[in-house]
Order: structure tokens, then C-alpha cells, then sequence
């Protein structure tokens, strides 16, 4: 393990590298390059294999990004891109989910969707991380009008 500096004076706290095996990461189309790198980042440091699924809406940035990662070394069958209809999504995540390789589940997206994903994780007792958007933050200014931001602010968090 590592020591790394505690919150609490006094306090201890120790980082464990740990490989678990495949991580299923899927991440959403409004952040391909961050998102995707950190979803791919962090197991892969940890000694895991990645199957990570891209968003319909944007394939082409984790793909370069998955061959820059390969033509940089990293080993055949380490990274593994996804792509899928946007009619498949269910089944296809279904699928990767219920696989038995797959054993952590990283998902970054809407709440709604981060909510049954949770659900079918849960259902094959997969550990599954969350990082949920639908923050939705909002400015109203002087002039607007109050009933409309409202309702786009309402469906703005349902996404």
C-alpha cells in the first residue's frame, strides 16, 4: 500500500493497488475526451482491463483515443472500444453488465440512466461507481420569464 496524508490529524490513510479484472466503463457524448480518458485512466492504473462503451453521439474521440493508447504500447486486449446503435444501447449495456469478465461498473451520465444501471449492476452483484450529472444549474435573470425557466429548469434535472 501507499501512506497518503490523512484529514484527520493523527489519522492514517493507506491506497491499495488492486486489480479486480474487467471494468465496464461507459461514459457520456458531452465530454469524450476528459470523460472518456478518466474512465479509461483509472482502472487501467489500477492493473484492470477496460471494456468502455462510447456514446453513439460521439464515437470517433475515444476511438483516437484507444489508438493513441495502443500505438503508445499498451498491450492487445487491455482497451476495449464499443460502439452500438442508439436502438441496441439497452441490450447491448445489458449484456456487458450481466458478462461474467465484467466485474466493476463505471458509469458517468444522467441519473436517470446511472439509476438503472445501478439496478442491473446490483441484480449480478457488480460494485458499481457512479458519477451522476442532472445538476442543472441555472441563471435567471431580471427580464426572464419565472414559469418558463422553471420548466426548463424541471426537465432540465429529468434528462
Amino acid at each position: 500500500g501507499e501512506n497518503i496524508s490523512a484529514d484527520k490529524p493523527g489519522g492514517l490513510s493507506m491506497t491499495i493497488r488492486q486489480p479486480v479484472g474487467v471494468v465496464l466503463s461507459i461514459f457520456p457524448w458531452n465530454g469524450p475526451v476528459v470523460l472518456a480518458a478518466r474512465a479509461i485512466a483509472y482502472p487501467l492504473a489500477c492493473g484492470n482491463s477496460v471494456v468502455f462503451r462510447a456514446s453513439e453521439t460521439s464515437p470517433k474521440t475515444p476511438a483516437l483515443i484507444a489508438e493513441a493508447l495502443v500505438e503508445a504500447g499498451l498491450p492487445a486486449g487491455v482497451l476495449n472500444l464499443l460502439t452500438n446503435d442508439p436502438n441496441d444501447a439497452p441490450d447491448v449495456i445489458n449484456a456487458l453488465i450481466a458478462h461474467k469478465s465484467v466485474r466493476r461498473v463505471n458509469f458517468t451520465g444522467f441519473t436517470k440512466v446511472g439509476r438503472i444501471i445501478a439496478e442491473k449492476a446490483a441484480r449480478h452483484l457488480k460494485r458499481c461507481l457512479l458519477e451522476l450529472g442532472g445538476k442543472a444549474p441555472l441563471v435567471v435573470l431580471e427580464d426572464a420569464d419565472i414559469d418558463a425557466a422553471v420548466m426548463q429548469q424541471i426537465r432540465a434535472k429529468d434528462v
